[in-house]
């Protein structure tokens, strides 16, 4: 605004711009009826502005970028398992630390096709997610605060096929006499990428025999017929993984 001395307004005034940082839309431009001269400054960091006209002390103003918020994200464990919850720490942060902003919508994209939104976000937010197929998901949160500025952060992970739990069947005795108590045990184990069994499941010939939750099992049976039995265990862990191990009993005259 350039205004003579009795504090009028001054058209057709030339006026210079400059700027310590960031771009001018024009380095120079005349004033308007009101005495005001124009330009747009582009910047991403703090920048001082300084107009000139002919012998008059310049004016500046300071300009005060209000930067986005910053976003980070964290999955524990690093390496999800299908099937297995896993925990998502999301840190949003906006403004400086002498001054700031709250975030006022947290939006999180589990990259599955599902998402979560939070509102009035301070300091961190803890999500849970499960995701069921293996493979790799890109998970974005993005942050908005108070002021409207926006800031977007993701995070890649691959999430691995959960492996079946390994079964170990013994039978004694084996070969066995016709109507012969024969002894069955059933144990599991699993390995880092594993889960859980929860039951465990003994066919012979194709019949269910056997059926008990947990990770081991025992029982008897007899047999009235001679021949060759087919027995399968099988393990089912918590995402319904399948481990089966097959071997066969003889039953002798």
């Amino acid at each position: 605004l350039v205004l003579d001395s009795g504090s009028n307004p001054l058209p057709g005034v030339s006026v210079i711009f400059s700027a310590n940082a960031g771009a001018l839309s024009a380095t120079s431009a005349l004033t308007d009826e009101g005495g005001i001269a124009r330009t747009t400054l582009q910047t991403t960091q703090n920048t001082t502005v300084t107009a000139r006209t002919g012998s008059v002390t310049p004016a500046t103003v300071d300009v005060v970028v209000s930067a986005a918020p910053t976003v980070s994200i964290e999955v524990t464990p690093a390496s999800p398992i299908a099937g297995v919850p896993v925990a998502i720490t999301v840190t949003a942060s906006s403004g400086t630390t002498a001054n700031p902003r709250q975030v006022q919508t947290l939006d999180l994209d589990f990259g599955d096709g599902t998402r979560e939104t939070r509102s009035n976000v301070t300091g961190t937010a803890a999500f849970t997610h499960t995701y069921n197929t293996a493979g790799g998901y890109t998970i974005t949160a993005r942050a908005v605060d108070v002021s409207g500025n926006t800031g977007v952060g993701s995070r890649a992970i691959v999430v691995a096929r959960a492996t079946a739990p390994t079964v170990t069947l013994t039978m004694t005795p084996n070969p066995a006499d016709v109507n012969q108590i024969v002894g069955f045990s059933i144990t599991t184990t699993t390995t880092a990428t594993g889960l859980p069994v929860e039951n465990i499941r003994v066919f012979i010939n194709g019949e269910l025999a056997y059926s008990t939750t947990g990770s081991s099992g025992a029982f008897t049976r007899g047999f009235s017929a001679t021949g060759t039995y087919t027995v399968i265990a099988e393990a089912v862990d918590s995402a319904g993984n399948v481990g089966r191990t097959q071997s066969f009993l003889i039953v002798e005259p």
